[in-house]
């Protein structure tokens, strides 16, 4: 007669009844910790394409444009800024495509974080409300609708000077082709040329890069709301 061998159980695996869930191996990441970690990963692809804007920009254009004007043409500073905008290309090429991705998921959280603060302060409003009886309470009134901000501290006003900028270009162009290369018209377009490409670096180093910093900030109560 064959007999089983009984086999003796740890005694967690016998106090474990048999619907709970396993007990997590010791050293595995929590979801907290991969939160985290994805928040970080997140926010390093934002400021390395925008520090890559701000240098392709700003400092290329600065470095190239100056050093053109004091060093001569073919200067050290010159194929610095040449450099420095290389560079910059190449990193914004590589996150050009993820950057798109997450900054639209960016301002679908700031546009619901803004929607549900306005509900909130909406119901805190309407618990102080003294209610009054008049001979209009009966009439259908209309809410207001809810409707996301831009975030605080963005300016548009400043970028409206890309216009300005554009059209002068095109004006310098215009006068390049219609003189001898070399003339003294020439020479002012080529000046007029490099003027509006450092009032467009300097609206985009100093309001646009500054503007996508806050948008693709998250606020620090949406932190908090997340477990």
């Amino acid at each position: 007669m064959l007999r089983w061998a009984r086999l003796r159980m740890p005694a967690a695996a016998a106090a474990r009844s048999p619907g709970s869930p396993l007990p997590k191996a010791e050293g595995a990441p929590t979801l907290g910790a991969l939160r985290v970690l994805y928040r970080a990963v997140v926010d390093a692809i934002f400021y390395a394409f925008l520090a890559a804007l701000w240098a392709n920009s700003f400092v290329s254009t600065v470095l190239e444009i100056l050093g053109r004007w004091v060093c001569g043409e073919g200067s050290s500073v010159e194929a610095a800024g040449l450099a420095i905008r290389a560079c910059s290309k190449f990193v914004m090429v590589l996150l050009s495509a993820c950057y798109i991705m997450l900054v639209m998921m960016r301002v679908r959280e700031h546009a619901e974080f803004d929607i549900k603060e306005q509900k909130e302060r909406e119901k805190l409003a309407s618990n102080h409300m003294v209610a009054v009886e008049t001979v209009n309470e009966h009439l259908p009134k209309r809410k207001p609708a809810l409707r996301p901000r831009l975030p605080k501290g963005v300016k548009l006003a400043p970028l409206y000077g890309f216009l300005p900028m554009f059209l002068l270009q095109l004006l310098a162009i215009m006068t390049q082709l219609h003189h001898e290369k070399g003339s003294l018209m020439w020479r002012m377009a080529d000046v007029l040329f490099d003027v509006a490409r450092l009032g467009i670096a300097v609206i985009i180093g100093v309001w646009a890069v500054r503007n996508s910093v806050i948008l693709v900030m998250v606020p620090k109560a949406m932190h908090e709301d997340t477990p």
